[in-house]
């Protein structure tokens, strides 16, 4: 008797199995091998909201009737879909797209390891940080300003320090490059030893005359007779006088 109910109770269990094996064939046959494209995208060239369903991409579109336009088709072909889209080339070229998983969520990519280009967003946020990264490379970058040109700007922890002939004879420090070292003054010629006869330099702005023309960094000095100085104010500069 126990070995009759043991035999009941394998072909019930067999008898399950096969009509579990079944089911999960038929479901097997009705989910649609492109299930994975269907819903929401969000095309990468303008930002605008796509539909992918039932081998159709349908683009919102408000100037039309029903709200939407048809602007591609596509099919299943093996790990990817074969896609005919509009404003991509031409209607009739097919590009193959594959579900990529980026930082941002899916996106539709030509190339399966996602180095090709992007025609599709899942998220709206993936397009725009898309688009602010595309704009900050295409930003031209700023130059150096005149105030820290790299010529001129000190480098990190370094101290800058004025020397005495660094500065004019009012104190005010000279222009970058204009410094005139002592050995400089001593081997300029005046113009008393080259015949000038008492003729002296005087600045664009400033109140001294100098007896040789490359003092105190001065540009364009004009030279004038020393009485002509004296008569407009001008007094001897304490470092070449």
């Amino acid at each position: 008797m126990r070995t009759v109910r043991q035999r009941r109770g394998r072909l019930w269990l067999v008898w399950l199995a096969v009509v579990l094996c079944l089911a999960g064939c038929a479901y097997e046959e009705d989910v649609s091998p492109t299930a994975a494209y269907d819903g929401t995208w969000y095309f990468a060239v303008n930002g605008a909201q796509c539909q992918f369903t039932d081998g159709q991409i349908y683009r919102y579109d408000k100037n039309v009737l029903d709200g939407q336009s048809l602007t591609g088709i596509y099919s299943p072909a093996g790990d990817h879909i074969d896609a005919n889209v509009a404003y991509i080339g031409s209607l009739d070229q097919v590009r193959p797209l594959y579900i990529v998983s980026g930082e941002d969520g899916d996106f539709l990519c030509d190339k399966a390891d996602g180095s090709g280009t992007v025609y599709f967003y899942r998220e709206a946020t993936a397009y725009l940080s898309a688009l602010e990264a595309a704009e900050a490379a295409a930003a031209p970058e700023e130059g150096p300003t005149e105030e820290a040109l790299p010529s001129q700007a000190p480098e990190e922890g370094e101290v800058l320090t004025l020397e005495p002939q660094d500065l004019e004879e009012d104190g005010e420090p000279l222009p970058p490059g204009s410094r005139v070292s002592p050995a400089a003054d001593t081997e300029e010629p005046t113009a008393t030893e080259s015949g000038g006869g008492g003729m002296v330099w005087i600045p664009q702005s400033g109140s001294k005359y100098h007896s040789t023309p490359s003092c105190s960094g001065m540009k364009d000095p004009t030279q004038v007779s020393l009485s002509e100085a004296q008569s407009r104010g001008y007094t001897a500069c304490k470092r070449c006088n």
